[in-house]
């Protein structure tokens, strides 16, 4: 678990990693429902994700040289609203398109992908599903080749046994995400079977 790209943005990463100008790197505490910072405030954030990107990759080559069968998932825990468009909030917590999409990859050694040839087809064949972050505690234990009793490999985008299931996320009470509109610039997560 990494602090990643959470606010102060700019004290997410060394001086070297604020390539993005201008930024709030060196403020304390900048006012940040301050909208007239918002150039600053996307940079910062940009910078922040550039040394997250350097610390991944840094990971990766650590395992390139430590083990031979290696692999790492990531995923953001959740993604930020940024003042976009003509949206006055920033953060998380509001209930956004822009929070509940997050990325994640995973990245696996030649040996892995030899060990495991049914795991890396898996991947591949399941690479644009639609996910939630449900699957990744699951898809973590296989990707180890972890069984328990009463695993569930259903919820394994590395098994065979893979099925996509009802995304639910917290806007306004459990939403359907699938099953959502969009509302605004702000890009509200609104269930389409709940009147608001």
């Amino acid at each position: 678990h990494t602090l990643g790209s959470h606010w102060n943005y700019s004290q997410r990463h060394p001086k070297a990693f604020d390539q993005w100008q201008p930024s709030l790197f060196g403020i304390d505490k900048p006012v940040y429902t301050d909208l007239k910072i918002k150039p600053q405030l996307n940079n910062s954030y940009d910078n922040s994700i550039l040394y997250t990107d350097w610390f991944l990759s840094q990971v990766i080559d650590t395992l390139k040289l430590s083990s031979p069968l290696s692999s790492l998932m990531y995923v953001a825990d959740h993604g930020q609203t940024l003042y976009d468009g003509a949206c006055r909030l920033a953060f998380h917590g509001h209930n956004t398109q822009y929070e509940f999409h997050v990325p994640a990859f995973m990245w696996y050694s030649d040996d892995y992908a030899v060990r495991y040839p049914e795991k890396i087809t898996q991947l591949k064949a399941h690479r644009k599903s639609k996910l939630a972050t449900e699957n990744f505690f699951h898809t973590l234990v296989d990707m180890g080749d972890i069984r328990y009793p009463d695993d569930h490999l259903e919820w394994s985008f590395l098994s065979p046994q893979f099925k996509l299931h009802k995304r639910y996320v917290d806007s306004y009470g459990w939403t359907n995400y699938d099953n959502a509109a969009f509302k605004g610039d702000c890009r509200e997560v609104i269930d389409k079977s709940k009147s608001k």
